[in-house]
């Protein structure tokens, strides 16, 4: 049992779940909602709710988790001083059941002994949590007496499991709400409602006294109806000193935008860019086409809908597995206590067998790759957190109603890399939240990007909304100078992409060879690869895998420090050149490649157990 948990007082012994069906996602729907968010979405709904009363549709039970007492002047008050809270039923409170949205597992559960960690944190910075929010049942459906009102689009569904927390928080019954995010929970909830939220770097807090849903994706979630609030509750309770790095690069995913008809929102996006204090450069990708070029293990999750749609299915039969997993011996004990629906979910998720689950791992893991070397130096991607409204109430949860907005948030999910939702305005259609992704462990930098961005976005979108921006005519010498110039460029831009789709199309095929262990072959598509294009960490880093399989040790070294001159994060990188180094005798060599790997990824085990090892043949092992 995780520490701060209830105890369950039944229950049989935990078995694997064996057949196979990955479907859905354990971050499921709850039904309905309508809430009121910042300055973008007050201007969409006149947040008067469903409800008269949504406080008592979203609150389960008022609590009273004080802060220390305010210390005396000089000494200041903590930084969430005077701020309230309400915090999911799925996190534990001293003294309290951690109720997990379902009658039986309330009743079959004691009062948690301590307070999950990170909401110990949020009390000493002065936060006074008041309430446990609502969830769904077992965090997999809705629960059929929770019918939550939406403030920002009245009679439509609330969002996912954490609608609770996030109506709560839109409607500004607190100042922010606190969560557990898996593969979209809270922050499709938010974007539902029209509130903010973000979902902090994997293991950058605690989930200790959290109840799980799937253990290597769930993290910490706040969200607000203020931005500023959310970055001081946010900040308050993340750990300083990690890697901070200046917006370099906004890269927009114009496909996906595209997909939610939304071309005004890429404009806007653009313009609110130009306002962030780095400057940062706009880039506009196909997010679709690269993932199906960067994750090829997706094509068997995929049915004909895309790369994105078949890591988002091989997320969710991940999430599915480590659900059953961790609730098993209880879910088995109380199968009459949980709705037909919810049931319908876990008898899929005991159906997925390890080895499918495995194969899920490695879709999530190339994902996860890719996602890393997208958001390298500094870049923040740009996805839509919503395509248009969210369905409507009187229609209930269907399978799919989040599909497309789980497909992009299920990456921030895979790569453990924090996200910002923001609402706004809907323009022309549009879309009615973004969101905002960083590097893993950036989670200060990316805050302080969403406030830029928050404060840039209602002018930039009033400036779409108004029309182009008229210029001054050029005379015709200075029109022939735009049009040669618009021609070079597209040329150039056309040679960009024909290059790029020859150093891919050698990429695929030195992985074909590699899996056949052809490693030879494999070397020279790889070489052919980085002729074309040099300046891809992942074809130096590959070639130096088929160069160790084939015992090429000095070659596979330079090539993992060529890889790691473009990349010099790169775990893959590292472990190969320990690996090469090891094989040469160069023992300091490889453990100092190991650590250095340990330092990105401390959870990675490959590392810790050639630094344990080489530690121990050196004798240095404590």
């Amino acid at each position: 049992k995780g520490k701060g948990k209830g105890k369950a007082k039944g229950g049989k012994k935990t078995q694997k779940a064996a057949v196979a069906r990955a479907e859905g996602d354990a971050d499921a729907p709850e039904a309905p909602a309508q809430p009121p968010s910042n300055g973008a979405a007050a201007a969409d709904g006149d947040g008067a709710g469903a409800s008269d009363d949504v406080e008592g549709a979203c609150l389960v039970k008022a609590i009273d988790l004080a802060p220390p007492p305010t210390p005396a002047p000089p000494l200041a008050p903590g930084p969430l001083h005077g701020l309230r809270y309400w915090v999911s039923e799925q996190i534990a409170v001293a003294g309290e059941v951690t109720g997990f949205g379902n009658r039986a597992w309330a009743l079959s559960h004691t009062p948690a002994a301590e307070t999950a960690s990170v909401l110990e944190k949020i009390r000493q910075a002065g936060a006074h949590c008041t309430g446990l929010a609502v969830t769904s049942e077992l965090g997999l459906g809705s629960s059929q007496g929770h019918k939550l009102p939406n403030p920002r689009f009245p009679g439509m569904l609330s969002g996912p499991a954490a609608n609770g927390p996030a109506v709560a928080a839109a409607a500004g019954l607190v100042d922010f709400a606190v969560a557990l995010d898996t593969t979209g929970a809270a922050r499709i909830a938010a974007a539902s409602v029209g509130a903010c939220c973000m979902r902090v770097t994997t293991g950058a807090l605690p989930t200790a006294g959290v109840v799980p849903m799937a253990p290597s994706l769930d993290a910490i979630a706040f969200l607000s109806n203020d931005v500023k609030k959310l970055a001081k509750a946010a900040e308050a309770a993340l750990p300083r000193g990690g890697p901070q790095v200046s917006p370099s690069r906004i890269i927009v995913a114009v496909d996906q935008f595209s997909k939610a008809k939304a071309a005004a929102t890429v404009m806007a996006v653009r313009a609110a860019a130009a306002n962030v204090v780095t400057s940062p450069e706009v880039i506009e990708i196909n997010l679709a086409k690269e993932m199906a070029a960067e994750v090829p293990s997706h094509a068997p999750w995929s049915r004909d809908d895309g790369a994105m749609a078949g890591v988002q299915r091989a997320t969710a039969a991940r999430q599915a597995f480590e659900f059953f997993e961790a609730h098993n011996e209880w879910l088995r004990a109380n199968q009459g206590a949980i709705p037909r629906g919810v049931m319908e979910r876990v008898v899929a998720s005991s159906r997925i067998p390890k080895d499918a689950a495995d194969k899920a791992t490695e879709v999530t893991s190339e994902a996860a790759a890719y996602v890393d070397r997208l958001l390298a130096n500094g870049a923040v991607l740009v996805l839509p957190a919503l395509f248009g409204a969210p369905p409507p109430l009187a229609d209930g949860v269907k399978p799919g109603d989040w599909a497309p907005s789980q497909a992009c948030s299920c990456l921030a999910s895979a790569a453990g890399v924090p996200q910002v939702v923001l609402p706004i305005e809907l323009v022309e259609g549009g879309v009615p939240a973004i969101s905002l992704s960083s590097a893993a462990g950036t989670d200060l930098s990316l805050l302080m990007c969403a406030l830029e961005f928050d404060a840039a976005l209602p002018d930039a979108i009033a400036q779409v909304s108004a029309g182009p921006v008229p210029t001054l005519a050029f005379d015709e010498e200075q029109a022939a100078e735009a049009e040669a110039a618009a021609a070079e460029a597209a040329a150039a831009a056309e040679a960009a992409e024909a290059a790029a789709a020859v150093w891919k199309q050698h990429k695929n095929e030195g992985n074909a060879a590699f899996r056949k262990k052809d490693y030879a072959g494999a070397v020279d598509a790889y070489t052919k690869a980085i002729e074309t294009d040099k300046m891809h960490a992942v074809l130096w880093s590959n070639r130096a895998m088929a160069r160790i399989k084939l015992g090429e040790y000095a070659l596979a070294e330079e090539d993992c420090t060529a890889a790691l001159a473009i990349e010099p994060q790169g775990v893959k990188s590292l472990l190969r050149r320990g690996s090469a180094r090891s094989n040469q005798g160069n023992l300091e060599g490889a453990l100092e490649d190991y650590r250095a790997a340990l330092e990105v990824e401390p959870a990675n085990k490959e590392a810790a157990a050639q630094v344990l090892k080489l530690e121990q043949s050196a004798g240095t092992y404590q």
